[in-house]
């Protein structure tokens, strides 16, 4: 489950509406499945084609080498590792979460790590490559888009976060941009992934691909909402790896450092709808100031537990922080939080 702040909306008797719906999707699915073979087996092949260009392609300066990581492959596994002198602390003990990773992308230094290469469960940090990939491929940036009831019901039955756009309302580009980064929407990262490659499973192919771009892996990813899925994963080193990446799209950035947005009007919200950033609201939900931070990511499902992607500036200097399956559920604490603003006061004074 899936639990970024706003909920879909609950409404009667959700047991067995979810089982109707549940039932009216398999049977829409495996219908649109069957009518998508063509278009699908076209998709493939080009991502085939792209793919083995990306492999073949030579490879002398990846993600892997902007800060300094390097891999190596032990027990048919690729793990990346870092040397003694790139490191200023190895985390133990002291905090929420199970993996932490700080660098410092301005000197090219790992400062603070803790299991930053074990296998972990994004959450929906996944909208970060949701976005990034969207940002790269789309072709019509006046393009809109609008939920049907099949993916409305999905959503419902998901308890994914979602913005609010009611089935039939039109969603633009910038709408469904911001939406999916600051409100965690899924809703609108469904709108992304239809606007940009015709389905959600031909975006995800596309998101696989810029893994391989980047040289990210250790992770694989099955949606563009970061539900749950036993095959999709990540590491903080893969994702600060991402994130470093992502921050150099001036688009990106721009809403990545977005506190709140408002919008565009339709029928069905004549004012828009007002948007914050949940990790500005995590922020307040701990009553702790922002401190260096100017831009960050949440995440939650039951499995992926708190997580938090984010981007500091002190003296110049620009800070990128992940950290992953801190402890608790949201609604408890903001553990996630607490950790980030911990690591950012003990490591940037």
């Amino acid at each position: 489950m899936q639990n970024d702040y706003k909920q879909a909306p609950r409404r009667a008797s959700p047991n067995a509406r979810a089982a109707a719906a549940l039932a009216k999707i398999k049977a829409q699915n495996k219908r649109r499945k069957r009518n998508s073979i063509i278009a699908g087996v076209i998709f493939g092949a080009i991502v085939i084609i792209t793919l083995c260009a990306v492999l073949l392609a030579p490879r002398s300066s990846s993600a892997t080498e902007s800060i300094g990581i390097s891999e190596k492959t032990a027990n048919s596994a690729t793990v990346q590792t870092i040397s003694a002198d790139e490191y200023t602390d190895r985390i133990s003990d002291g905090y929420y979460s199970n993996n932490i990773l700080l660098v410092d992308l301005t000197n090219k230094k790992i400062l603070a790590e803790k299991d930053g290469a074990k296998i972990a469960y994004p959450a929906s940090l996944t909208k970060i490559m949701t976005l990034i990939v969207a940002l790269e491929n789309c072709g019509d940036y006046e393009a809109t888009f609008s939920l049907d009831r099949d993916m409305a019901d999905y959503l419902f039955i998901e308890n994914a976060s979602v913005v609010g756009y009611s089935v039939g309302e039109k969603m633009n580009f910038d709408d469904m941009l911001y939406g999916t980064m600051l409100a965690s929407g899924a809703d609108t990262a469904l709108g992304l992934a239809n606007t940009v490659a015709g389905s959600e499973e031909n975006f995800v192919a596309l998101m696989n691909l810029e893994c391989e771009k980047l040289g990210l892996s250790n992770t694989h990813f099955s949606n563009v909402t970061g539900l749950h899925d036993k095959d999709h994963y990540t590491t903080a080193y893969d994702m600060a790896h991402l994130l470093e990446y992502a921050l150099k799209n001036e688009k990106f950035y721009q809403i990545f450092t977005t506190t709140q947005y408002t919008t565009s009007k339709t029928k069905e919200h004549p004012d828009g709808m007002r948007i914050n950033a949940t990790w500005a609201i995590s922020y307040n939900k701990a009553n702790l100031d922002r401190g260096y931070v100017v831009g960050a990511k949440t995440g939650f499902t039951d499995e992926a537990a708190q997580c938090l992607a984010s981007v500091a500036k002190k003296d110049g200097n620009t800070y990128v922080l992940i950290t992953l399956g801190a402890g608790g559920g949201y609604r408890d604490q903001m553990y996630h939080v607490l950790d980030t603003a911990k690591i950012y006061d003990t490591y940037l004074q």
